[in-house]
């Protein structure tokens, strides 16, 4: 094709090339925006799960007060002392004590904010770890808050686990979190739930 041929033949087919053009930015264009959308679904994820971590992480610093205060609260309902209501209004105090350096009310609603995330963002076995590592300091922290052991004999009459067989549970837990970026699977059932909690978590920890 000569030069002037091929100026003639895009003269004639202005239209159309502007148009397959036109339609090829459209496709190019659309490509980058799901790319662009699965990268941020993506960073979205890590954030999340990065913070699920430090919640995590978080959580476990403060049980070895919580755990003490609980073991103290069993302590006294399990004693031979005719009084307990002063032993027991004793242990209010300490925990009135506790709380210049812990704040129940923050703790609490952290371990909601992790069944969030975990429910969201986590796949079935590691999420059901989360929700059971969040469900034993949901039951310390009413068992010591409102001193009474109604919570914990319901949950964990075994006892709750000791600390170190908690931090054992802790890291073997959190690689996971660092090295899971995909995305959940179908939300667990409850009777799924339940079967991990007792044949899986409690013998983890020891209790059972």
């Amino acid at each position: 094709m000569t030069r002037l041929e091929l100026i003639k033949f895009l003269n004639d087919n202005s239209d159309g090339i502007t148009a397959f053009s036109a339609i090829g930015a459209l496709v190019i264009s659309s490509f980058a925006i799901i790319r662009a959308s699965q990268d941020n679904r993506k960073q979205l994820i890590v954030s999340k799960i990065e913070e699920i971590y430090e919640l995590t992480i978080f959580l476990y610093v403060e049980y070895n007060k919580l755990h003490y205060l609980a073991t103290t609260l069993e302590d006294i309902y399990t004693s031979t002392v005719t009084d307990k209501n002063y032993e027991l209004n004793n242990f209010r105090l300490m925990v009135q004590d506790a709380k210049t350096s812990i704040d129940f009310n923050d703790l609490y609603n952290k371990t909601l904010r992790i069944n969030v995330l975990a429910n969201t963002y986590l796949h079935k076995k590691i999420r059901l770890e989360i929700i059971a590592y969040t469900r034993l300091f949901q039951c310390i922290i009413a068992t010591v808050h409102l001193a009474t052991l109604d919570r914990k004999n319901r949950e964990f009459k075994e006892g709750f686990p000791t600390t170190n067989n908690l931090l054992i549970f802790v890291e073997s837990m959190t690689p996971k979190l660092v090295a899971l970026i995909n995305l959940g699977e179908n939300k667990n059932r409850k009777n799924d739930y339940q079967e991990y909690f007792e044949n899986d978590f409690k013998p983890k920890l020891k209790i059972k």
